[in-house]
């Protein structure tokens, strides 16, 4: 019940997209990889991405859908940046 008081929905919507983003790239504080999500009324915007090669490449996604689908995005924005590390 004290969650539910205290939750701040687009706080928990955004961080969920970012959690999805780093938990698919296997991201953690020993990985240079950055996510940031937004929330605007029903959307989510997650800008994010990863270092390489000591800071010289940096390959970047972002993508915008329905707060509802916030985890999904991240998943699929971080699937998008490994198919680019990949290739």
């Amino acid at each position: 019940k004290i969650r539910q008081i205290l939750d701040h929905t687009e706080t928990s919507t955004a961080v969920k997209g970012e959690r999805a983003f780093l938990k698919t790239l296997g991201g953690g504080c020993s990985q240079p990889v950055f996510g940031h999500a937004q929330v605007w009324r029903d959307k989510v915007k997650i800008s994010c991405g990863k270092v390489l090669d000591g800071g010289k490449m940096m390959v970047r996604e972002e993508g915008e859908a329905h707060v509802s689908e916030a985890e999904t995005l991240g998943h699929s924005l971080a699937e998008k940046v490994l198919s680019k590390i990949n290739s």
